[in-house]
């Protein structure tokens, strides 16, 4: 494997992991299910842990298992405090390993008909005005198999295989699988990845299968459909005959399955490019409201504490508290840890990657109870 892959298998593994993410592990399933390189990486760092996590067994038996001597309390206490350090860690890395290894033993099992539900196969990236006919899905939704209907507005969607669809309402699309949809009507831009290669979109007259491209469909009401290919190469394929397009080349397929040479222009599809824009629009405005919030809940006499985290200076080592009564000592101090981007543009974070990494601060006076708000 190329070191961006083993990357990107590294930061799968900890997402899947570490972090519980369905999505992730989809794309890991899928990829170690499809990449022998892939397995052997994945076998090499199994390995690795596993030689790791016997040694930390085997300390924290051997402290388990030792018996305490019967020497004075100072001494006993001592032992137990240093037991409790030794087995405390060792113990949750000893779960943390078994519970991956329950995971890819049962959760990567493939699916028998009639045993459990099937594991979802795709995910809703992003939405821009979005509506939907009931059952609405949200931001951020593992999907399995099934029919969406968007009325209106856009979607992205991201399948376990690495294929990307944009969708633009009013629009019908079925999730068959990790390289399979459906489309009954509406318009859509396909992004394939070279790990995609042969994802099928079907019509009601046409199946479209793709070789590692770029391409827009537009299906109609009645059935007939446009494709057009952006970048690459794509077969569409009719109960008629089967027709190859290669870059900016399109065709146009009846409801009765018969295809043959059209021009359609790029903007006939979905664009990502105005898609894109239009989200980061969208994320400037909500970073605007929750400006104006922030600044009032920092104007409330209540408020001790209020850490927007504007810092212009990436190597500014102290945290301004703009809480309105503020005293001096309250401003933050950074220990270890450093700046990174938060969740709006231009809005700083900061980020803890040690134990030893702290912001110190001094909130003087005394109260019977605090309110702590916070997104991490």
């Amino acid at each position: 494997m190329t070191v961006p892959e083993e990357t990107r298998l590294l930061e799968l593994l900890y997402e899947a992991r570490d972090q519980d993410k369905r999505s992730a592990k989809i794309q890991l399933n899928e990829w170690l299910r499809t990449d022998p390189a892939a397995r052997q990486t994945m076998t090499r760092l199994l390995v690795d842990e596993h030689a790791l996590i016997t040694k930390l067994r085997d300390d924290v038996l051997s402290a388990i298992l030792t018996p305490l001597p019967t020497h004075s309390p100072q001494r006993r206490t001592s032992i137990r405090k240093q037991k409790e350090k030794t087995s405390i860690p060792a113990i949750a890395a000893l779960i943390a390993f078994c519970a991956f290894l329950a995971w890819l033993a049962l959760g990567s099992r493939p699916e028998k008909q009639g045993g459990h539900a099937p594991a979802p196969v795709a995910l809703l990236k992003e939405e821009l005005d979005a509506i939907w006919r009931d059952p609405a899905p949200a931001s951020g939704t593992s999907l399995l198999p099934g029919t969406l209907h968007l009325e209106s507005g856009m979607a992205s969607l991201e399948f376990a295989s690495g294929a990307r669809l944009l969708l633009e309402g009013p629009a019908e699309i079925e999730i068959i699988s990790a390289m399979e949809a459906s489309c009954s009507s509406g318009k859509l831009l396909a992004t394939v990845p070279p790990p995609a290669r042969g994802f099928t979109i079907a019509t009601p007259s046409s199946r479209v299968v793709d070789h590692g491209t770029v391409f827009g469909l537009h299906v109609r009401d009645s059935g007939s459909a446009i494709v057009k290919v952006l970048q690459g190469e794509v077969d569409v394929v009719t109960p008629k005959r089967s027709l190859k397009l290669t870059d900016h080349e399109a065709a146009s397929v009846d409801g009765a399955g018969n295809p043959q040479p059209a021009k359609a222009p790029d903007s006939l599809f979905p664009s990502i490019e105005n898609f894109n824009e239009s989200i980061a629009a969208g994320r400037e405005a909500t970073a605007t409201r929750w400006q104006a919030a922030s600044d009032a809940i920092a104007r409330d006499p209540s408020a001790l504490l209020a850490y927007h985290f504007r810092e212009a200076d990436r190597s500014a080592r102290s945290v301004r508290n703009h809480a309105r009564n503020a005293g001096n000592a309250s401003h933050g101090s950074l220990v270890g840890t450093g700046w990174a981007d938060g969740r709006w543009p231009g809005k700083r974070a900061l980020e803890f990657n040690g134990r030893g990494d702290r912001m110190l601060l001094r909130l003087e006076g005394s109260n019977t109870a605090v309110t702590l708000m916070a997104w991490v």
